[in-house]
C-alpha cells in the first residue's frame, strides 16, 4: 500500500508469537508517540492479552503500519464471542481501561495512517461488528471513528484536572469555591480527633497487592449494601488476579501504583491508579464505610492530587460523574461508545439493542408516572 509516495506496509498480528517479536519496536514508537497512556503500552497490553483475553478466548487482531520497514502505526485489537451468538472485535483492554487508542509516530501524517488502519480493520477482521467502549473524544481513534461510519450508542462524561492555570496549590484548593474546600477540611479536623492520620503511596509490590485486596473487599460490600449483583470487575477472579500481580509486570514505562489514607496505621481509604510521568489515571477507589462521615475518599482525594501537583503530573477522575468528580475536576472529556456493523447478522443486534432500550425506557416513564409519547 501506498500512502502520500511513501512505502507503507500493513500487517495483521493474530499470533502471540508475532506480538511478542513487536516488542522493541513498539516500545521505540510508543516514546515517539504524543502523550501516549500507560494502557498503550506494550508492557501493559501483554500482561492484557496473556492474563484475561486470551483466557477468555479472544483471538488477537493486532494491526502494525510501518514506512520504510519502521514501526509507526500500532493498534491491539481482540475479536471474541458475544453472548455466544456474534463475534465482536474490540479493544485490547482491561475492563476499567479507555479504549486504546492508535499509537501512531508524532511525526507524520497520523490522520492518514489511522484511516488506513481502520480500512484495515473493516475488511479484515472477519467479526459480524466492531465495538469500541468509553473512546475518548478528544483522541485520533474518536475521529476515524466519526469518519468511517461507526454508531454511537452511548455517552458518558469523563472528568480531569490539570493544573496550568494555577500558580500553587492554593490556588487550586481556593478555585473550588468556599464551601467545598472548607467542608473537606472540617471533615479531616474532625477524623484526625480520633487518631493520626497519615498518607501512603504503595512502592512496594507486596504493599501494593494489600491495597488491591482491601479495595476489592470494600467493594464486595459496597455491592451487597447496594442490593447489586454485577460488575464488570468486581468478583472477577482473573481481573483480581491480574491487578493484583500488575505491579511487579508493568514497570518500564510508568507502574500500576497504589494510594491510602491511613487512621493510626490502619487503612481507611485506598486510590489504585496508572501511573506514566505525565498523568495518573484514577481507576479504583474504595473506603470503609464505618467512616463515611468524614468521607475518608475525598480526604485521600485532596492528598493525592497535592502530590500529582507538585510532580505537576495531570490526574485523569476516568469515565462517569458523581459529587467528587464535579467538584474536583476541572475539566471534562466525553467518551464514546460506538459500534460498527459488518454484516447481516450484526444488524439483528443493533434492532434487538434498540427494541430492548425502547421497552426500559417505557418501563421507566411508567415508573415515573410520566405519558408515553404520542
Amino acid at each position: 500500500m501506498d500512502m502520500s509516495g511513501s512505502n507503507v506496509q500493513v500487517q495483521v498480528i493474530s499470533t502471540a508469537e508475532e506480538f511478542t517479536l513487536l516488542q522493541a519496536e513498539w516500545d521505540d514508537l510508543y516514546e515517539r508517540a504524543e502523550a501516549p497512556r500507560l494502557s498503550q503500552s506494550f508492557e501493559w497490553l501483554r500482561y492484557v492479552w496473556e492474563t484475561l483475553a486470551l483466557p477468555a478466548g479472544g483471538r488477537l487482531f493486532c494491526i502494525a503500519i510501518r514506512r520504510s520497514g519502521r514501526l509507526v502505526l500500532a493498534w491491539p485489537m481482540v475479536i471474541a464471542r458475544h453472548k455466544r451468538l456474534w463475534t465482536v472485535a474490540t479493544s485490547l483492554g482491561s475492563p476499567e481501561d479507555y479504549a486504546a487508542d492508535l499509537l501512531v509516530d508524532n511525526s507524520l501524517a497520523r490522520t492518514e495512517l489511522a484511516a488506513a488502519a481502520w480500512r484495515t480493520l473493516c475488511d479484515r477482521c472477519r467479526a459480524d461488528f466492531v465495538h469500541l467502549e468509553r473512546v475518548r473524544t478528544d483522541s485520533l481513534l474518536h475521529h476515524v471513528l466519526a469518519e468511517g461510519g461507526a454508531r454511537t450508542v452511548a455517552i458518558q462524561p469523563s472528568p480531569f484536572l490539570n493544573w496550568d492555570r494555577y500558580e500553587d496549590w492554593h490556588a487550586y484548593w481556593k478555585s473550588r469555591g468556599k464551601t467545598f474546600p472548607s467542608n473537606v477540611d472540617r471533615k479531616h479536623r474532625r477524623l484526625s480527633e480520633l487518631g493520626e492520620l497519615s498518607f501512603e503511596i504503595a512502592t512496594d509490590p507486596q504493599r501494593y497487592r494489600e491495597m488491591v485486596e482491601w479495595t476489592f473487599r470494600r467493594k464486595e460490600e459496597w455491592l451487597v449494601r447496594k442490593g447489586m449483583t454485577y460488575s464488570s470487575s468486581v468478583g472477577s477472579a482473573r481481573y483480581m488476579s491480574f491487578l493484583t500481580n500488575a505491579s511487579s509486570r508493568v514497570n518500564t514505562f510508568g507502574q500500576v501504583i497504589g494510594f491510602a489514607l491511613l487512621l493510626d496505621d490502619k487503612i481507611i481509604a485506598t486510590q489504585i491508579s496508572l501511573l506514566n510521568p505525565h498523568m495518573t489515571e484514577n481507576i479504583h477507589i474504595a473506603y470503609d464505610f464505618a467512616y463515611a462521615r468524614f468521607s475518608p475518599g475525598l480526604l485521600l482525594d485532596r492528598y493525592v492530587l497535592q502530590w500529582a501537583f507538585e510532580r505537576g503530573i495531570a490526574y485523569d477522575f476516568h469515565f462517569g460523574t458523581d459529587d467528587r468528580k464535579r467538584a474536583l475536576g476541572n475539566a471534562n472529556c466525553d467518551v464514546v461508545t460506538s459500534n460498527y456493523y459488518r454484516t447481516a447478522w450484526a444488524w439483528v443486534y443493533e434492532y434487538l439493542r434498540l427494541c430492548r432500550n425502547a421497552q426500559l425506557a417505557r418501563r421507566l416513564r411508567r415508573w415515573a408516572g410520566a405519558p408515553s409519547p404520542s
